[in-house]
Formats: C-alpha cells, sequence, structure tokens
C-alpha cells in the first residue's frame, strides 16, 4: 500500500504539473564507502516517481527533487552538512537543453537580472553586461557563432553576458592605460561570471532550468560585430533558460578532499580519489546513456579541452582593448 505523503511543509509547494507521489522513502541515505564521504547524508524532498520519464532515467528513481521538478529525474547529490531551500536548489543544479513552450514573462527577466546585480562585484564595478537576445538575425549569429546549438534557437528567453570596462572607462576619471592590464580582463570576467551564477540560481529557484553557451567564444568576432560590442566588452558567455519539461541527475563532482585542502596544495589522496571518481563518472554516463558513452571524467574532460582550446581568443580580446 501506499505509504503516507510527505508533511504538509513539502507538499503544499508542489504545482499541479508534478507527478503523483506514491510513496515516501528515508530522508537519510548511506552513499557507497568512499573516503570521508560515509558518513548518513541528508535530502529533503526524496521520493519516488510512479510515471514515465521523458529523460529516460527509468520509472520509479529515488532522488533528490525541488518542488517543481516535473519528472523522475535526479540523483541524490552527497551532502553531510546543514540543509535549507537555498542549499537544497544549488545542489540539485544540472544543465537543462529541453524546454517547453511556455515562456518567461518579462517580470521574471527583470527579477533575474536584479538578482545578478545583487552577486558580489569587485569594488564595486559591476563590469558586466547583459544583452536579451530578441532579434531572429540576432539570435542566428550566436546559434552559428556557438557551432549550431539547436538550443540557442529554441530557449524564450537568450542572454549574452559580456564582460564589461567600457562603462567604467567612460565614467571614472583614470588613465586608460590601466585598462589594458590582465588585472582589468580578469575583474571583468570574475564580475560577468558571480552575476551569471546569481541569476542561474534565482531561475532555477523560481522552477526555470537552463544551461551555459560557451560556444559562443567559438567565433568571438562574429558576435562582437553582430552585437554592436565596442572596445573594453567581451562576449564571455550565453545563457538559454526556459521551463523545462524534465531533469537529467545532477553530474557527480570530485570528491571535497580534491578540491578542499588544508594549508597547502596537497595531492597525496589525489589519485586514488580521482581514480574512484573516474569510475562513478562512468557508471553515470553509461546509465544516462543506455550504454551508449562509458567515458571518464579525466577521458571526456581531457578530449573536450584539446577540442575547445580556442587559440584565437586571446588575439580576439587584444583586438577589443584589453591585455593590451
Amino acid at each position: 500500500a501506499p505509504w503516507p505523503a510527505p508533511p504538509t511543509r513539502h507538499s503544499a509547494s508542489l504545482d499541479d504539473s508534478s507527478p503523483p507521489l506514491t510513496r515516501r522513502v528515508s530522508d537519510r541515505w548511506t552513499p557507497p564507502p568512499v573516503d570521508m564521504a560515509e558518513q548518513p547524508c541528508r535530502y529533503l524532498n526524496v521520493i519516488i516517481h510512479t510515471v514515465d520519464n521523458p529523460c529516460g532515467q527509468g520509472v520509479g528513481t529515488r532522488h533528490q527533487v525541488r518542488p517543481q521538478d516535473s519528472c523522475g529525474a535526479g540523483r541524490p547529490v552527497p551532502h553531510t552538512g546543514r540543509m535549507n531551500e537555498t542549499i537544497q536548489t544549488l545542489l540539485a543544479h544540472r544543465s537543462v537543453r529541453q524546454f517547453t513552450d511556455e515562456p518567461v514573462q518579462p517580470d521574471t527577466v527583470e527579477t533575474l537580472i536584479r538578482c545578478a546585480q545583487a552577486a558580489a562585484s569587485s569594488s564595486l564595478y559591476q563590469a558586466y553586461t547583459f544583452i536579451q537576445v530578441v532579434d531572429p538575425d540576432q539570435r542566428r549569429a550566436l546559434y552559428e557563432a556557438s557551432g549550431n546549438q539547436p538550443w540557442v534557437l529554441q530557449a524564450p528567453l537568450l542572454l549574452l553576458c559580456c564582460a564589461d570596462m567600457h562603462r567604467a572607462q567612460g565614467n571614472f576619471d583614470v588613465d586608460d592605460k590601466v585598462f589594458g592590464y590582465v588585472e582589468q580582463y580578469t575583474i571583468a570576467v570574475i564580475d560577468a561570471a558571480l552575476a551569471a551564477q546569481n541569476l542561474m540560481v534565482a531561475a532555477e529557484s523560481l522552477g526555470l532550468g537552463g544551461c551555459f553557451i560557451g560556444g559562443i567564444r567559438n567565433d568571438p568576432d562574429r558576435v562582437i560585430e553582430a552585437f554592436d560590442l565596442p572596445r573594453l566588452t567581451f562576449p564571455v558567455f550565453g545563457l538559454c533558460l526556459r521551463h523545462p519539461p524534465c531533469r537529467n541527475d545532477p553530474k557527480p563532482r570530485l570528491p571535497l578532499p580534491v578540491v578542499l585542502k588544508q594549508d597547502r596544495y596537497d595531492e597525496s589522496v589525489d589519485e586514488n580519489l580521482i581514480a574512484n571518481y573516474d569510475q562513478e563518472t562512468r557508471e553515470y554516463y553509461r546509465a544516462r546513456t543506455d550504454g551508449k558513452e562509458t567515458d571518464s571524467w579525466a577521458e571526456r574532460c581531457g578530449q573536450s579541452l584539446a577540442a575547445k582550446s580556442r587559440p584565437h581568443v586571446g588575439v580576439a580580446v587584444r583586438r577589443q582593448g584589453f591585455l593590451a
């Protein structure tokens, strides 16, 4: 017989599009034994769906989901610390490239940009600019520059995120030569990335999904020309956002000791942990693609790095007045 429904504080936030819940499962789950990851993990809204899954993840998958999820995709992300709605949203992040026809309303766009503006900014320079892409010709320019990624044409909300020191040059009383220093380009890129991450987290908290489009740097000159980007600006990436019909499992991340060091860069445990992680990612891609892909993290990322080295980006950056 079905188990009782989740407590009201969880179920009240589920909308009508959510699949029926027939069973609750434990809020505590122990991941496979891995160094420094053997404590029970805590999850919110851990459920089993009993509907057909358009993401192809299989029926009856146990996972952590947010209330807006509408399909049975999603694998728990190990977490042994404190939990709240913000942390849950962050841990549930995954790129989304499938979209419904539901538009993103203008007031939502404004909210997302205000959340982006709330991000930390070096000395409050706010060295970024977002361009909302509405014109079909402009959208096609990004589509072709990105290597014909179809979601660039499909997503109703498409944003171009630019590193921007042009506004600073026009308003700050400072010698122009400082804008050619590596530091100023670094600041602009970091400011843009922090703002965009804030925007993405806000979007996901509202039930939207999306992905970053770094592929626009395949042809930055075309993007610069198409969008009339002035000197001391540079197109860093695009963002596609929309209401998703489903979400894939969150991709496994590197073990914590690999990315969190104490006092110095100590690699003494990294080799074994990364070997285990490589196997974990093999299993992830095997399950996600029904055995069609079985690459490890090192294999997949090595291939990507070789294929997307983009040595021409430095030339385009300098042409825009940075790194002079």
